[in-house]
């Protein structure tokens, strides 16, 4: 007896859910990464040098009289008002795969999945 791949899902809620990600993120997966796009990618290109203090580098020369901290001028955390979490985490992403944007909107995919998947199954 064949089973269709919505009938397979329909008793698998994670796959279903996984499955409705999928095609809602697929048409916009090689867009722009993100609107800070540029530097997100340039801190985690910069961590591939050196994760604990990655240098400024010449970019980051150039965005440091908009975007500074407090940190010392010459890490490029000195550009980044949040977090370097994403970054962070990109970094991997970075050093095998480069700049691309298809992968960089892939690795972020899990962590979409993830929100849908809580938001849909709180139990209020």
């Amino acid at each position: 007896m064949k089973q269709s791949v919505f009938s397979f899902c329909k008793n698998n809620p994670l796959l279903l859910i996984c499955f409705f990600c999928i095609l809602i993120y697929l048409p916009f997966s090689n867009k722009p990464f993100f609107m800070d796009s540029p530097i997100t990618v340039y801190v985690a290109k910069q961590m591939c040098i050196n994760f604990l203090n990655p240098p400024i580098g010449e970019y980051g020369k150039l965005l440091a009289p908009w975007n500074h901290t407090e940190l010392p001028s010459s890490s490029v955390f000195y550009i980044t008002p949040h977090p370097p979490l994403i970054p962070a985490y990109l970094s991997f992403f970075v050093r095998f795969f480069g700049e691309n944007e298809l992968i960089l909107n892939w690795a972020i995919f899990p962590f979409i999945y993830y929100l849908l998947y809580f938001f849909t199954n709180l139990h209020i």
